[in-house]
């Protein structure tokens, strides 16, 4: 998105809009949203169903084939509902004019991304990916310092231990034309499970996973991050990826033949490291980690997060999607939840993480039973099944 048409001087100003009343029921394009926070992933990609140019949606008054219409339904309307917007799901950016943090509007289409032209200006088709991408803009030209990246190449299966190389692809602006072209992104960072590397000046960068079990490879370049492309590491006969697990290795209770599994699988956890102090506003709202193969297979993944801030004690209440407050302080207070059963997990938070300290803890059951007990904080490099830190 030009910076001229995002920024908070712009949000009192005057659009002329073609209005077409009533709103009808046509049925529009189907639509994927994403909104890129600061820190996260605000929005995952969402799909949505669309109206048509004669509809008429929001305060803006504008089309229901439009990005603006998009963005509001993928939303739940959590967002300041402005053609020149500022808050989306929680965060605000462009309100302290003239710095240059800012809303972009991108759309995705054909595997390329295009600089939008105004959430109310672009009618959006079938297949398209409206991403709105927390952003800097240049001084000078106000072109998009972050523009979008692409990840490809990253394979449905691998074999662990098997090297594979992946691309990644940015979609810089000319200042002139506003276009945006593609070009190889050089420095992204390129990570998944228990691998990461960096991509070379082509934008190639290789990665070789160990850990047994379904994955997900995402990059980031700056404010830019990919969606997380799933792929799953097995070597054809080991029980993972819907794979047939051989019949003399496994069984329910563990190893046959042998004595029974009693060890629980090994979860780590990777999003946040050990000891971390957030800024306000700064903490990531997707919590994300592995669990290590195990011979009984993998059965479930708990979370519980509690938080304290002086005298108040609260738990995340996932059903509610809230923080409750709890009786007594002490993580032993919270209650853990599931979040499936995948090796490469990630949860998002409902909103931006608040002042206080932080305990979250991951806890795993195997297929036969075992699960986790007690708290490995690891290392500030290395955390396990529980992290401490906090927002200031």
């Amino acid at each position: 998105m030009r910076r001229s048409r995002s920024l908070g001087p712009l949000v009192g100003g005057c659009l002329t809009f073609l209005l077409i009343a009533p709103a009808l029921a046509s049925a529009g394009p189907a639509v994927t949203v994403r909104v890129e926070g600061a820190a996260a992933t605000l929005l995952p990609p969402t799909s949505v169903a669309l109206g048509s140019a004669t509809d008429v949606v929001g305060p803006a008054k504008c089309a229901g084939d439009t990005a603006y219409a998009a963005l509001d339904s993928a939303t739940g309307q959590n967002w300041d509902r402005q053609a020149f917007f500022m808050t989306v799901l929680g965060e605000t950016r462009g309100a302290n004019y003239p710095a240059p943090d800012y809303w972009a509007e991108w759309i995705g289409r054909a595997g390329a991304y295009s600089s939008g032209n105004g959430i109310c200006n672009d009618h959006l088709q079938a297949g398209d990916e409206l991403l709105i991408q927390a952003d800097d803009a240049d001084p000078v030209t106000f072109v998009p310092l972050h523009p979008p990246v692409l990840l490809t190449g990253v394979p449905a299966t691998v074999a662990p231990g098997t090297p594979f190389t992946v691309t990644v692809t940015r979609f810089p602006v000319d200042p002139a034309t506003f276009a945006a072209a593609a070009a190889p992104a050089v420095g992204a960072s390129v990570s998944g499970a228990d691998a990461a590397a960096s991509t070379d000046a082509a934008g190639r960068a290789t990665l070789t996973l160990t850990a047994r079990g379904p994955a997900s490879i995402r990059a980031t370049l700056g404010l830019a991050r990919t969606v997380a492309i799933p792929t799953c590491v097995t070597d054809g006969a080991d029980g993972f990826c819907d794979t047939a697990a051989p019949a003399a290795t496994l069984s329910p209770s563990g190893v046959t033949g042998g004595p029974p599994d009693t060890t629980p699988a090994l979860g780590r956890i990777a999003a946040i490291r050990e000891g971390t102090r957030f800024a306000r506003g700064r903490a990531p709202r997707e919590l994300r980690g592995t669990v290590a193969a195990d011979p009984s297979g993998l059965s479930d993944v708990r979370l519980r997060l509690t938080r304290s801030s002086g005298r108040r004690c609260e738990r995340f209440d996932p059903t509610a999607a809230r923080w409750v407050s709890a009786t007594r302080c002490g993580t032993e207070n919270g209650r853990f939840f599931s979040i499936g059963s995948a090796a490469s997990w990630s949860y998002l938070l409902p909103g931006t993480l608040t002042a206080g300290r932080y305990v979250l803890d991951t806890q795993t059951v195997d297929g036969a039973g075992n699960a986790t007990r007690g708290a490995d904080r690891g290392t500030p490099d290395q955390p396990r099944n529980r992290v401490v830190f906090t927002v200031a």
